[in-house]
């Protein structure tokens, strides 16, 4: 991690080599450091849905499930700002699909 963390700050914030540091930080059971890095990574990139939704992944493992319904429905909100063009690529409609699905397993394991 400190590697990456070093190569960010020569080269500044790419999204390769943070998503890499989420996911050694999951890995090791960082969860909280996880989702700060997921933050920061949200905070320089124009599209948030991938984020929110992986976001969401995270917190409904470790059983914080109404935070996690609340960030899968933001992933599902920044997918309707896309432009067309953009939603109907299939990596949008496989995400949406995930977010649902995942959605209703949550509404399943809150009741």
């Amino acid at each position: 991690l400190r590697g990456l963390d070093e190569g960010s700050d020569t080269i500044g914030p790419l999204v390769t080599l943070s998503q890499l540091a989420v996911e050694l930080e999951l890995k090791r059971a960082h969860y909280d450091a996880a989702l700060m890095r997921l933050d920061e990574i949200a905070a320089t990139t124009a599209r948030q849905d991938t984020w929110l939704a992986q976001r969401a992944e995270i917190l409904e493992q470790v059983g914080h499930l109404d935070e996690a319904r609340k960030a899968y429905e933001d992933a599902l909100a920044a997918l309707d700002t896309l432009p067309r063009y953009r939603r109907n690529t299939r990596a949008s409609a496989a995400l949406e699909a995930h977010v649902h699905a995942a959605l209703d397993r949550l509404s399943m394991a809150i009741r």
